[in-house]
């Protein structure tokens, strides 16, 4: 069936419809250059509301499962790709990738040039856009693209009451404004007590409980538009060791003071050099604001392909921001060894 991405500006892409058929979606274009791991990416609640671009050209080789997702329900709008493969070989492989996001009501287009998309999407900031199987006209289309609301995707993705894993070492909390479940295997792996409190949890009941940790987690959006969430991080500072992922070291940057800027190419596997050991290690990213204005912050880790901060500690305060997925693997994480340092391993 043939179907379109239309983009904010009337620019159309032509190609075919493949998982879930039957309705226009709407979102803001991301990509992600990772070879691998298409499913983990899909299921990863920092997508909510995007249209994801691969910019690997083939997706769906060696197929998909129920047991590798990051969350119970893709939050993403759409995916998009050059080609996709429907008779997969894996021995793990369950389902293909048309039957996957079909089961999730997740419509897909394939037979798009990839490459030019994604050299657009370089060019500009933000982009929104519709998968549509008719072309819309501008009032149309600029009716559905002023209806988009992602300002409040934290808490449409985080977890709906507040959840306990019992364990023998470290007394960890999880602030969850999109955690994915690789953080939380992580933490089982090593034996800690979890608890998981929604993102709407007050900072006072966090600290009342006595934690040894506070995680705050990866998740989707601008972390300019928390203002609220980054007060209440202002306010735990100094009173429980902290530790941000994704948008929760953005929003720990944000609490220090750091501003905050749009940054490109932090769409998948990229190297980083630690700055003390001058080691240059191989992290997993997906994040379009970077910092600036880093006084209150020593870089810890810097991204080799911009030198942009990739990981720093606070000055003053027991705190440490990982810009990237510092548990993208639970098991064999090249960077896990950042969060054994925190947990006590």
């Amino acid at each position: 069936m043939k179907t379109y991405l239309q983009l904010e500006d009337g620019t159309l892409f032509e190609g075919m419809a493949f998982g879930y058929k039957g309705k226009d979606v709407v979102g803001e274009l991301t990509y992600n250059t990772a070879m691998v791991g298409h499913q983990e990416l899909m299921t990863d609640p920092s997508y909510y509301g995007q249209l994801l671009v691969f910019t690997y050209p083939l997706i769906g080789a060696y197929g998909f499962n129920l047991s590798d997702e990051q969350s119970p329900e893709m939050q993403l709008r759409g995916v998009i790709c050059r080609e996709k493969i429907d008779h997969p070989n894996n021995f793990r492989y369950e389902i293909n990738v048309d039957n996957y996001l079909n089961y999730h009501k997740v419509p897909g287009i394939y037979g798009i040039d990839t490459r030019a998309l994604t050299r657009y999407l370089l060019e500009h900031k933000t982009v929104r856009g519709v998968i549509t199987q008719k072309p819309k006209t501008e009032s149309e289309l600029k009716e559905l693209l002023d209806d988009l609301d992602l300002s409040r995707g934290i808490f449409d993705v985080t977890c709906e009451e507040e959840k306990h894993y019992p364990g023998k070492g470290k007394n960890v909390a999880v602030w969850d404004f999109g955690a994915r479940k690789s953080l939380i295997d992580y933490l089982k792996i090593h034996n800690c007590s979890i608890t998981q409190y929604p993102a709407q949890t007050s900072f006072d009941k966090i600290l009342d409980a006595g934690h040894d940790l506070l995680i705050l987690s990866s998740g989707p959006g601008n972390p300019t538009m928390a203002q609220d969430i980054i007060s209440d991080i202002e306010q735990i500072l100094g009173k429980i060791d902290l530790v941000g992922i994704g948008l929760g070291a953005q929003f720990l940057a944000r609490a220090l003071g750091c501003g905050i800027q749009h940054v490109h190419r932090h769409k998948g596997e990229e190297a980083i050099l630690d700055l003390k050991t001058k080691k240059i290690y191989r992290s997993y990213q997906n994040y379009q604001y970077g910092l600036m204005d880093e006084k209150a912050i020593e870089p810890t880790f810097i991204n080799l392909l911009d030198k942009t901060t990739a990981a720093f500690k606070a000055k003053d305060y027991p705190a440490w921001g990982f810009m990237f997925q510092a548990e993208e693997d639970p098991y064999n994480g090249e960077c896990n060894f950042l969060l054994d340092e925190r947990i006590g391993e």
